[in-house]
């Protein structure tokens, strides 16, 4: 199985990544799947860390609002704290993204970094 490191759709995005196998997919999902366990829990982020990516975010988000978006109003850092490992409040939340021309998704990537976005 090899892995191919896929450029990124917009500079800023992280690379994409695909698997390669010539086994049957559900034998490449069982690799898969035990890669994953292997893989360390990610440490949660600091308080002052997750400061500086709210901070980023409200930026992002106000960034939107001049390209004349219209995103949601930020949530309050202390529930965006209490709410990072399940869903926090993010830029792009009350903006329908998923309407977006491949035009307007560069744009708002290029001019908004929006650093946590990509399309899928």
């Amino acid at each position: 199985m090899l892995v191919e490191v896929l450029p990124p759709e917009v500079p800023g995005d992280a690379p994409g990544y695909k698997l390669k196998s010539d086994l049957p997919a559900s034998e490449s999902a069982k690799f898969i799947t035990e890669c994953r366990k292997l893989a360390p829990d990610p440490p949660k982020p600091t308080v002052e860390q997750l400061r500086v990516i709210y901070d980023r975010w409200v930026a992002e988000r106000d960034c939107l609002q001049g390209l004349g978006y219209t995103p949601d109003q930020p949530s309050s850092f202390e529930k965006f704290v209490s709410d990072y490992q399940t869903g926090p409040w993010m830029p792009i939340d009350g903006v329908d993204t998923s309407r977006w021309t491949d035009a307007e998704y560069r744009r708002a990537k290029e001019e908004c970094t929006l650093e946590m976005f990509t399309r899928a």
